[in-house]
């Protein structure tokens, strides 16, 4: 399939039953992979190594991946420029722990149309032109994907766990946490998580395991006076204790800016 030497590196795929795209690398192959969301949700804090690339046509300069029934020749992290490439997929490797091999498509047609819509919007006139680019509404407030209202959050009756307000903008409200329970091999947990009413902001709120840094829930924006009871974590987990914190990201109300949010420290106890 490919032009490889022999005398080249072989590292070797790992194979995962989690991999959510498949790359065509030619019209008779394919390679699963983890898509780029995937890994921002595996690594949210970018705890991860790249340690070599394949670029269709690029001679091997490195090494070979071997897949199954083919190889793909690889090429040395540094050696092409991210302003004509972008990454498509990653491709865990055997024996090497948190080590992935980045698969590469140019990017030069997506940079080409890019040009051709600055044009189109120069032409329309400027207004156009910044709500294309800056992502502002009709009314000036930003837009920007990711920071819609989450329309899961309920009007909040609960009990309002006790603040926290550890490195929160001042007059935000900060709920805290000192445990949370929850049932093994199951990814629908039941919650207690809340936006305070009278918080002068949206509340993004995410869930993440601190030992390895695993991002297990994001929410959208979250209205003051509402929360949740109930969520989807990204996977099960299995039984344990685990230490884990809570994010609190807040956002302006009128202008989605965002402001000092805070960080709490949890247990996690699945049972």
């Amino acid at each position: 399939m490919f032009a490889v030497d022999s005398n080249s590196h072989v590292y070797e795929m790992d194979e995962r039953s989690n991999y959510e795209e498949e790359i065509a690398l030619s019209k008779q192959h394919k390679i699963p992979c983890y898509s780029k969301k995937q890994m921002k949700a595996l690594y949210p804090y970018g705890s991860y190594k790249v340690i070599a690339a394949f670029i269709k046509g690029k001679k091997s300069g490195l090494g070979v991946l071997s897949c199954k029934d083919f190889q793909i020749p690889l090429t040395p992290v540094k050696s092409y420029n991210r302003f004509f490439k972008k990454a498509v997929g990653y491709v865990a490797v055997k024996g090497l722990q948190n080590a992935y091999v980045e698969l590469l498509k140019t990017r030069l047609s997506a940079y080409l149309l890019v040009c051709f819509i600055a044009l189109s919007l120069t032409v329309g006139g400027v207004f156009g032109y910044i709500r294309f680019f800056a992502g502002l509404d009709a009314s000036g407030i930003n837009s920007r994907p990711g920071l819609e209202l989450d329309d899961q959050a309920v009007d909040w009756r609960g009990t309002l766990p006790a603040a926290n307000d550890n490195n929160a903008q001042e007059g935000i409200r900060i709920p805290g946490y000192k445990q949370m329970i929850v049932e093994a091999g199951t990814t629908d947990i039941s919650v207690n998580l809340v936006n305070p009413e009278g918080n002068p902001c949206y509340f993004v709120i995410k869930i993440v395991l601190t030992d390895t840094g695993e991002q297990i829930y994001e929410s959208k924006l979250i209205e003051p006076g509402k929360g949740f009871y109930n969520i989807s974590i990204t996977r099960p987990l299995q039984r344990g204790e685990y230490k884990a914190q809570i994010h609190y990201e807040p956002y302006d109300l009128s202008t989605r800016a965002r402001l000092n949010g805070a960080v709490i420290n949890f247990d996690l106890l699945v049972r």
